[in-house]
């Protein structure tokens, strides 16, 4: 049997020849964290869309990319990205007679290149031009920082024979609440649950009891990563010689302290 020892070697000093040092380094895209204010704005780069504060991957290998980032109630603003030469190209020098195919190699498929900026914070304009006063967020540090998980709510009530307020007062009081304080983290997004997208969705249960005798609201919320852990968390206020602005208030005061529960304990463990 012939010897192909030296053949494959001779093959595989081809191949990383024609391999650029940048193609070596440098992975196709490169993460870029985007932060707004106020947070939960709608970041769309191609077919990708994000929540900030959030990481996006931005391809190496395009020029003159072009995110678009809307919030309802703020004017639509893009961001705009652009790629320059980094320094790992240079290192074709080191294969002197192959550098100008290392050089190739790697503007052809992008890896000679860093998109700039590297960072983004972007402060909305409201529709009426006034603009907001909110600071951004402070930008993540990593991709596993800005994971965004698709979230469904769906609302429950126990003892409803003493409704304090009207139904769909209660749930509009504790619902929104929730929303707003999950959705500024930028690591929930809530959608409506399809055939489609039901593995890739959590839930999030939540649990009004009305406790008449002592005039109580308690909340209990159940909290489930797609895929991932569960986590528990309930409040309770009192209603008593409360009237119904008040009653309003403490349901979207106990609503905030629940997502307020949840967000320290799911920090750092999603």
């Amino acid at each position: 049997m012939p010897n192909r020892s030296p053949l494959i070697s001779v093959l595989t000093c081809i191949a990383f020849l024609l391999t650029g040092c940048a193609t070596i380094v440098n992975s196709r895209y490169v993460e870029v964290p985007v932060a707004t204010a106020p947070a939960g704005a709608k970041v769309t780069l191609g077919d990708r869309q994000y929540i900030t504060p959030t990481v996006i991957a931005v391809e190496r290998s395009k020029r003159n990319q072009v995110a678009q980032v809307n919030l309802e109630g703020f004017q639509p603003q893009d961001l705009h990205f652009k790629r320059e030469f980094n320094g790992w190209i240079w290192g074709n020098f080191i294969f002197a007679s192959a550098f100008w195919i290392g050089m190739a190699v790697d503007t052809i498929n992008g890896r000679a290149f860093d998109i700039v900026p590297q960072t983004a914070a972007l402060t909305l304009v409201p529709v009426d031009g006034a603009r907001t006063s909110t600071t951004p967020l402070p930008m993540p540090k990593a991709a596993a920082d800005a994971k965004t998980y698709d979230i469904v709510m769906h609302v429950n009530f126990t003892n409803e024979s003493w409704f304090p307020l009207s139904k769909q007062e209660m749930t509009a009081a504790v619902k929104d609440k929730l929303l707003e304080r999950l959705s500024e983290s930028g690591r929930f997004h809530f959608a409506e649950a399809t055939e489609k997208n039901a593995a890739l969705t959590g839930y999030i249960n939540v649990d009004i009891t009305l406790i008449e005798s002592i005039q109580t609201i308690k909340l209990t919320t159940t909290l489930q990563i797609p895929n991932g852990a569960t986590f528990i968390a309930s409040e309770d206020d009192t209603l008593d010689k409360k009237d119904r602005r008040g009653i309003y208030d403490t349901f979207s005061n106990v609503g905030k302290k629940v997502a307020d529960n949840l967000l320290k304990k799911t920090n750092g463990r999603i």
